[in-house]
C-alpha cells in the first residue's frame, strides 16, 4: 500500500485508508499480481483495519507486518477477523528516542 500511496501523493493526491482500500479493490491487485509472502505496512491506523484492507493481499502461510509506534496492547485486544498476533517486535531507530515496534500477524488457522 505504501507505494500507491506514494504514487498518489507524486501525483499531488491524498488517499486516507478507505479510499486506498476502495482503490486497491477496483484495481484488483490479487487478481493481477496474486498474494505475496509478506505485506508491509507503516502508519496506517488500527490493527483491525488493516487486517480488514491488506489481509486479502497476503498468501497462505505468509506475513503481515505493521510498523506501530508504542506497544498496540488496546488494538491486539480487539478482534482482528482471521488473523492474530504471532510476535511483537521492538525496533531502535537511530537518532529516533521514540518506541517503536513490528507486529507479526498471520492467518488464525495457521500454527506457528
Amino acid at each position: 500500500m505504501t507505494d500507491l500511496f506514494d504514487g498518489a501523493r507524486t501525483l499531488g493526491l491524498e488517499l486516507d485508508e478507505r479510499q486506498a482500500a476502495r482503490l486497491l479493490a477496483h484495481l484488483d491487485l490479487v487478481d493481477e499480481w496474486g498474494q505475496f509472502d509478506t505485506v508491509i505496512a507503516r502508519a496506517v491506523g488500527p490493527l483491525a483495519d488493516l487486517v480488514r484492507n491488506a489481509g486479502a493481499l497476503v498468501a497462505a502461510g505468509g506475513r503481515l507486518l505493521a510498523m506501530k509506534g508504542r506497544y498496540p496492547t488496546d488494538e491486539m485486544a480487539r478482534k482482528l477477523n482471521g488473523w492474530k498476533v504471532i510476535g511483537v517486535h521492538p525496533l531502535r531507530v537511530p537518532g529516533l528516542e521514540e518506541e517503536r515496534h513490528l507486529v507479526e500477524l498471520a492467518h488464525s488457522h495457521e500454527k506457528v
